[in-house]
């Protein structure tokens, strides 16, 4: 009876197929982590009820049903920070976007396709320059990346261009 406990656990933790854990896909070199100490010196990530700290989501960002996941990771060579997606089906990390040379008071939500209102649409100055939209139809899940207190940008993936692209939500 106890080994069938043991074994009903485990085939829950590793997702169902006995045996079959999904392997974690490595980061490419000179990437690395946030680790759990430069996190917890933001008190504030703590609020985050999905336990991603505001660093880590999951979505399917690529529309392929498939559980994505999107984090800020560290560019060691270049001392600054990165969006890195993992697509499902690209088994492989992949640079999505630059957000500067900190990461404190940067923070990741996942957003719901749907429409939203750009920067443009909420009449802040400047920000329809260059034919900006005033909304943006997201097919997908995406990616909010906000500075709090401060402007805030949706990725999402373009899937003509095989990259994550982006309109401008608020500015600061």
């Amino acid at each position: 009876m106890m080994l069938c406990v043991l074994i009903a656990a485990a085939v829950l933790t590793l997702g169902g197929k006995p045996g079959k854990q999904a392997p974690e896909v490595p980061l490419p070199a000179g990437y690395a982590h946030l680790t759990q100490h430069a996190l917890d010196r933001e008190p504030w990530r703590r609020d985050d009820k999905t336990g991603g700290q505001y660093v880590k989501i999951k979505g399917d960002f690529d529309g392929d049903g498939k559980r994505d996941e999107v984090e800020i990771i560290r560019d060691v060579k270049e001392d600054s920070f990165v969006l890195m997606v993992h697509l499902q089906r690209a088994k492989q990390w992949i640079e999505g976007a630059g957000v500067g040379d900190s990461y404190f008071d940067i923070g990741l939500r996942s957003v719901s396709k749907g429409r939203y209102l750009t920067a443009c649409g909420k009449g802040e100055p400047g920000a329809c320059d260059g034919g900006k939209p005033k909304s943006f139809d997201l097919k997908t899940d995406g990616i909010k990346v906000f500075w709090r207190n401060s402007s805030e940008v949706l990725y999402y993936w373009n899937a003509k261009a095989n990259k994550l692209d982006f309109v401008t939500l608020s500015y600061p």
